[in-house]
């Protein structure tokens, strides 16, 4: 009778009607209260004996829910636990439904895990279950081949110690299953996960033994390549990443190591293979680098020339479409440059590697490509070039500063390049190097290549693209402000010793013309027009009273932003442009700062006064106006407008 009712509670809580199926579940759960013994007795006798696979298999996930702790075991009866233990292996092998199987296996991984519990013996207390396992893996019949190799990989999972006892056994069984020709593409799979399962569950010390199964390990997953059963070889190259990962596993098995780096390197440079696929490979290489960079730099410098070369091919495919590129509108980041492109995974992967393995290991394999790519006539092998070098500066910075007079002769030229891509490229990468190279070696040595050229690159007569003439201008303020990170300076006495010591006097003229066209151009967008005016702030900034004799060519195009610069999207502009005129007032002095301000004062006093003196303003202003604004407030506004337009823009 009771049977019967549970029966019927079972196949309540599968129904789609939500009041039969609440009803339902309140009754399981009055079972479980009553009895969890006999629950799990019955729960067991439905998973080998219900009808259909849905009731099978919910019995089956019930059932792992009450032994899924050593606490919930001591409810159970002894009798109950070693009817558990005899018969669980049985359903795995006599269940006809793959779904139901796999979540048996679960339930005898709970349960494994609740027998040993923090410090059990595995082979103590349930001495049957790794050797039938490891018999079930090594079934000619497909169906047990692939449980046992699932229910192995899953126990490396959940109870990993009970594992290591039987490190010998298990390492006997991976190797007769590695052997097997006929196993499917599923079955190779698991047995590939089950093996990185275990490497990961053993103490360090006891990983020797598994250095024979990675050649086997690695030959498998090549199988499963040229099967075309590229999303379970993927499945495994995850499993990889983990191995990398654990420090021990790489420190005792290091040949190994090796040799997975250049399997991957084989597998990322197959471009018929899906993007995320290769992706994957890279983060291999990528992360056994940065865990174990000491393993890498003595591979053979032909390995790793290898693994540079490949990154830097990668970096190559880009769509040719140039018609796509986002030539108005200024953003940093290239759009190839994105977590699901090639390139921009490559170039990422260049920069970590560069970052742990060192410029003694990188930059002579950089130089040893990069020169004959940057005379290409494909553009994509260009622009790859550029990036390359600036993606490992940062790691390589010692070993690339001799090399900087090398560096520019390569990147300059390309500032007229016929593609507008590699031009952009080129004046990111020279920002980049500036960034990099914080010490100002850059500006004191190469300010007579680098500045003309960013100069002209801004003019329109130069041909250039607004987002090429946006990054001139943005590499221009790292130029000048090279230890500013990006943000305005606070502070008019911030000024760097860098572009104080910068002969800007020799290239103002060349700068304004380019600023000052770009701001003048009422058709560029307006993310070009923010660079080149805070480049102006900069270059100001650095050249002091020597900006005054252009304040005739600059006020109009800053004074004709303010007024168009209305609407909410414009705000940034507006906001930068009037920090902009802050500065140059504060950096040519207050008695050119007096003519700029009664200029413009018309048009900003609305907005800045009540800004500057919201408390004050209605009750002082009638008295004290006609008296200390002539005075003081042309040296106050252009000491202090900074802070103000810092909270207009944000």
């Amino acid at each position: 009778m009771a049977h019967q009712q549970f029966l019927n509670v079972i196949e309540g809580i599968l129904q789609p009607d939500n009041n039969t199926r609440q009803q339902a579940e309140a009754a399981y759960n009055q079972f479980v209260a009553s009895d969890p013994n006999q629950t799990s007795g019955m729960l067991l006798q439905l998973i080998q004996q219900a009808p259909t696979a849905p009731m099978r298999m919910l019995s089956s996930v019930l059932l792992r829910r009450r032994v899924d702790s050593p606490k919930k075991l001591t409810g159970l009866s002894p009798q109950l636990l070693d009817n558990l233990k005899n018969n669980s292996l049985n359903m795995i092998q006599q269940e006809k439904e793959r779904g139901v199987r796999r979540n048996n296996c679960h339930f005898v991984a709970a349960f494994a895990q609740s027998l040993v519990g923090p410090a059990g013996s595995l082979n103590a207390l349930w001495p049957s279950l790794l050797p039938s396992t490891m018999q079930m893996a090594a079934s000619p019949n497909s169906g047990l081949q692939e449980s046992g190799l699932y229910l192995l990989s899953i126990l490396g999972e959940y109870c990993p110690l009970a594992l290591r006892e039987s490190a010998a056994a298990v390492f006997q069984a991976l190797g007769q299953s590695f052997q097997n020709q006929t196993m499917n593409s599923e079955c190779t799979a698991l047995l590939m996960k089950g093996t990185i399962c275990f490497f990961l569950a053993l103490e360090p010390e006891k990983l020797s033994a598994g250095v024979p199964l990675m050649p086997l390990l690695m030959g498998k997953l090549q199988h499963l390549l040229q099967a075309g059963e590229e999303l379970a070889a993927r499945e495994a190259m995850q499993g990889l990443v983990e191995m990398a990962t654990d420090q021990g596993v790489a420190k005792f098995m290091g040949p190994s190591m090796q040799q997975m780096v250049n399997v991957m390197v084989s597998v990322a440079g197959v471009s018929t293979l899906d993007t995320e696929t290769r992706v994957v490979a890279l983060e291999v290489i990528c992360t056994l680098s940065e865990n174990r960079p000491g393993l890498v730099r003595k591979m053979p410098q032909d390995q790793i020339s290898a693994m540079v070369q490949l990154m830097i091919r990668m970096a190559c495919e880009l769509d040719d479409d140039s018609t796509t590129w986002p030539s108005l509108v200024f953003e940093e980041m290239d759009d190839d440059e994105t977590d699901d492109s090639v390139s921009g995974m490559a170039l990422e992967a260049l920069g970590r590697l560069g970052t742990k393995l060192g410029g003694r290991s990188i930059v002579p394999s950089i130089f040893a490509v990069v020169p004959g790519m940057l005379t290409n006539t494909d553009w994509r092998q260009r622009r790859a070039g550029i990036m390359a070098i600036a993606n490992v500066a940062a790691g390589a910075k010692k070993r690339l500063q001799p090399e900087l007079s090398k560096v520019f002769q390569l990147i300059v030229p390309c500032f007229q390049d016929p593609n507008q891509r590699v031009r952009f490229a080129a004046a990111i990468a020279v920002g980049l190097l500036v960034q990099v190279f914080d010490n100002g070696a850059v500006q004191k040595n190469f300010h007579a290549t680098l500045i003309p050229a960013l100069a002209q690159t801004m003019l329109p007569s130069s041909g250039s693209a607004p987002r090429v003439r946006g990054a001139a201008a943005n590499t221009l303020i790292t130029v000048f402000r090279p230890n500013t990170d990006g943000d305005d300076d606070d502070d008019e006495g911030a000024n760097n010793n860098t572009a104080a010591e910068l002969p800007v006097e020799l290239y103002l003229d060349g700068l304004l013309s380019g600023l000052v066209s770009i701001l003048r151009e009422s058709t560029i967008h307006h993310t070009v027009h923010v660079q080149a005016m805070d480049a102006t702030a900069a270059v100001a900034t650095a050249a002091g009273d020597g900006f005054a004799r252009f304040y005739d060519s600059f006020m109009p195009a800053a004074k004709g932003i303010i007024m168009q610069a209305s609407s909410e999207e414009l705000r940034p502009l507006r906001g930068r442009t009037m920090q902009c005129i802050a500065k140059i007032g504060s950096a040519v002095g207050v008695g050119s700062s007096c003519a700029v301000f009664f200029h413009l004062f018309p048009m900003l006093f609305p907005m800045l006064f009540p800004i500057l003196f919201p408390m004050l303003f209605p009750m002082l202003f009638p008295i004290l106006f006609p008296i200390i604004f002539p005075i003081l407030f042309p040296k106050y506004f252009f000491h202090h407008v900074n802070h103000v337009f810092k909270v207009h823009i944000n």
